[in-house]
């Protein structure tokens, strides 16, 4: 039983680490500091929302690394790889969203787009899985 809920607390801990970062990538689209950003919203060129997204990281990582901090929040230490996994999946997530403001995108595109969002998705539930004892697929 002990194990089944340290499992748990580790595929939490992954998937609150990816809401995290897909949050804070999304704050450079919602008020776009430069062109590159600015796709369906307005230039700002306020830099403060981009500031504001890396101190959140920083506090973030900063309360992964502190025990005191990491136990309050109920989070687990995952490994480098996760975190790495977990942070490509996150940057993939939000290259979507950049493709979906600034390009336009015929039928095709749409559907390839579609496919690559469920191979993401896919992606994550893989690796929250093994994450909690149950892989997808055994080597």
């Amino acid at each position: 039983m002990q194990a089944g809920l340290q499992a748990l607390a580790t595929a939490q801990s992954a998937l609150t680490t990816f809401s995290v970062l897909c949050g804070l990538l999304l704050l450079l689209f919602v008020e776009p500091a430069t062109e590159f950003f600015a796709g369906g919203s307005d230039l700002s060129k306020d830099w403060r929302p981009s500031f504001m997204a890396l101190a959140l990281l920083i506090v973030y990582i900063v309360i992964l690394v502190v025990p005191p901090l990491r136990s309050f929040f109920e989070l687990q230490l995952l490994g480098v790889l996760d975190y790495l996994a977990i942070g490509v999946l996150a940057l993939l997530w939000w290259l979507i969203g950049y493709c979906e403001a600034n390009l336009p995108m015929p039928l095709a595109w749409k559907i390839v787009r579609v496919v690559f969002v469920v191979l993401c998705v896919f992606l994550l539930i893989a690796i929250l899985l093994s994450l909690i004892g149950h892989p997808i697929v055994r080597f």
